[in-house]
């Protein structure tokens, strides 16, 4: 039986500038056989760039590939070539032999709206002194987790013992370890609220995510925008459904998250955040069609407050409970208090009896509290030599009590200025910087 083959031709619609004509003239790129037999369209580009594609979304891109589609669809089911359908190996090579996609103009607005400065706050942090934070390392139920299938990890400590320090530990530890393994974060923080919410959280995860990858922008939040316009960058459900999928999507191959300071977390929506992340890591996860990366590992760090675990203990969320770890704990303090002692007592001419009495009071002090050490080194730079040891006599336990020596030694002619400075900290929006606080006290003295 006779078969007539139809033909779709391709012209080059542009001339080429260094001939001042087209390479292929028209009659030359076709066959001409008329009718409904052959179909010629032409593609916006000279013959250099006419099969030379920005992305899935260049016109020229989607023109050939309807025609071949079409041509696949209308193809006799027999004489289809049988092939296996491809595994997610399959297509994450075929994705990382593609080039990475160049956004417009207005993809890349698009893409600054879930901007926001979650650099600076990891910046801030101090660095941790050689040797510190390495315990968590070895510990058991890190190593559970690490090792094990996809699933939340829950670092709960109290205040002060340096929980946002061993977060950003694990960052770069996660980062230098396994150099493939993509990595975002996100440090709450109760002192800026604009880092208070899981939105905020969300957009910086997003856009961190979308600067690993900007064919995930293409995929996931493009076409979420041209349904949902600018509702996307402030609706809890959209953002979380495009976080989900792009943790799934096998491009970006092993991703560790790390959320530091829960506890920060605006206290209306804490409880929605442990809900969906537990959810989503659930056994049951997949059977209710949410299914888990297998390479998705999150790491999230609080307080141990009631209510933060009762809600995590509804999930499959491991635990690492820092609080009973107080025997490295007070190993790291010990080499901290030994390295800073040892710079304020060169620094202040500390007698080497002097500086072992503030070594060893510091470290009996601190209780497990890198924060209650930090301060008092503070108070001990600025006191004179000859009254270390009255300081050390009288050593405030705990962190309240300490908070309330640094406002007792506030001079009485300062007291004023301090309260307006008091005032201003607590009730602005974000962190102020010193020429913005300096300006506020002043319009408030006249």
């Amino acid at each position: 039986m006779e078969q007539k083959i139809r033909v779709h031709s391709f012209q080059e619609a542009k001339t080429y500038a260094a001939l001042g004509q087209k390479v292929v003239e028209n009659f030359s790129s076709q066959l001409g056989i008329g009718g409904d037999l052959e179909t010629i369209e032409s593609i916006n580009a000279d013959h250099r760039d006419m099969t030379k594609f920005s992305d899935k979304e260049d016109e020229g891109y989607r023109a050939v590939r309807g025609v071949l589609q079409t041509c696949i669809r209308t193809l006799p089911a027999q004489s289809r070539p049988s092939v296996a359908a491809p595994t997610e190996v399959d297509i994450v090579n075929s994705r990382m032999t593609e080039p990475e996609p160049i956004l417009d103009e207005n993809e890349q607005r698009q893409v600054q709206r879930f901007s926001s400065d979650y650099v600076t706050p990891l910046q801030d942090i101090p660095e941790r002194h050689p040797g510190t934070c390495e315990w968590i390392l070895r510990n058991k139920d890190f190593n559970s987790w690490i090792d094990g299938p996809s699933t939340a990890l829950w670092i709960s400590g109290p205040p002060g013992m340096g929980k946002t320090v061993i977060a950003k530990f694990l960052l770069e530890h996660f980062e230098k370890s396994t150099p493939s393994r993509k990595t975002v974060h996100f440090f709450f923080s109760d002192r800026d609220g604009t880092r208070r919410s899981p939105i905020a959280f969300l957009k910086a995860a997003i856009h961190q995510f979308i600067r690993h990858s900007a064919r995930l922008f293409k995929e996931h939040v493009k076409p979420r925008i041209a349904s949902f316009g600018d509702t996307v960058y402030e609706s809890p459900a959209l953002l979380w459904d495009i976080f989900f999928d792009m943790t799934q999507d096998p491009t970006l191959g092993p991703l560790v998250c790390v959320l530091d300071a829960l506890d920060e977390c605006d206290p209306k929506s804490w409880q929605d955040l442990i809900r969906r992340i537990g959810a989503h890591f659930s056994p049951s996860a997949e059977s209710q069609g949410t299914k888990s990366s297998q390479q998705f590992k999150f790491v999230i760090t609080s307080r141990p407050y009631d209510d933060i675990n009762i809600h995590f203990s509804h999930f499959s969320v491991l635990r690492l409970q820092a609080e009973n770890e107080d025997r490295r704990i007070n190993q790291d303090i010990t080499l901290f208090v030994e390295n800073e002692v040892s710079r304020l007592a060169e620094r202040r001419k500390y007698s080497p009896g002097l500086k072992t009495m503030v070594q060893g009071a510091l470290i009996a002090g601190a209780d497990g509290m890198f924060l209650w050490v930090h301060l008092m080194l503070e108070i001990l730079s600025k006191t004179p030599v000859t009254r270390v040891s009255e300081q050390l006599r009288t050593l405030p336990q705990g962190i309240d009590p300490l908070y309330n020596r640094i406002l007792d030694e506030i001079p009485k002619e300062s007291m004023d200025t301090v309260k307006v400075i008091l005032k201003w900290v607590v009730f602005a929006v974000r962190p102020l910087t010193l020429d913005e606080l300096s300006m506020a006290v002043e319009t408030f003295k006249h």
